[in-house]
């Protein structure tokens, strides 16, 4: 604690992030790397979970590593506790990374937004480009409803609508028609029809 009653932490120091480490790389990860990767990131994240605390802002810029392949998440400025009413800021992690609920403005949710983002990172590590690369927020949500196996009449209405009307992304009386990071089925393997075959193969060799 410094004499300004500010608690400051020291941390080792880790010389790259997981973004830099794919665009230095020229090849894909192989299977067993990509494995160890996800490990240490979902052990990562149990532990914040477990201990109350969502992320909001997990990405792969914000996971640190070292030679040794030693994982680290970094940057908790929006982390937040969670709390018993489930209320918090809306509009909080990096939008590619953001879970439908979140796109569409709501304030009520839980961890499994950051599920979303561990999702969105592992697919990023195994096609080393973004998944969802939307460029403003109906955007990114009209990439997710293209690829999700979730799809439905009332989603490609409401997805129309607030292409003629913006202000509706706000409007949480829309927020049922969409499937939330929260509310989302187990899915069968073949349902990550969006990737190639080679890649769907190893995505669901990660996930078994």
């Amino acid at each position: 604690m410094d004499e300004r009653g500010k608690v400051l932490v020291v941390m080792e120091f880790l010389p790259s992030d997981l973004s830099r480490l794919i665009a230095a790389r020229k090849v894909p990860f192989f299977a067993p790397q990509l494995k160890i990767m996800m490990c240490q990131i979902l052990d990562g994240v149990r532990f914040l979970h477990d201990n109350g605390v969502m992320h909001r802002d997990l990405k792969l810029a914000n996971i640190l590593t070292n030679k040794g392949n030693r994982l680290k998440i970094c940057d908790f400025g929006l982390s937040r506790w969670e709390n018993g009413s489930g209320s918090y800021t809306p509009g909080m992690v990096t939008q590619w990374y953001r879970a439908p609920e979140i796109l569409m403005g709501e304030t009520n949710y839980t961890s499994a937004v950051d599920m979303w983002s561990v999702g969105c990172i592992m697919a990023e590590l195994v096609l080393r480009k973004v998944l969802f690369p939307g460029n403003s927020g109906i955007q990114q949500l009209s990439l997710i409803h293209s690829s999700s196996a979730a799809r439905c009449k009332r989603c490609d209405v409401l997805l129309r609508l607030c292409l003629v009307q913006p202000d509706l992304i706000c409007c949480s009386a829309f927020l049922p028609w969409i499937p939330t990071a929260g509310s989302l089925p187990t899915m069968p393997s073949n349902t990550l029809g969006f990737l190639s075959y080679e890649h769907n193969t190893l995505y669901i060799f990660l996930l078994e």
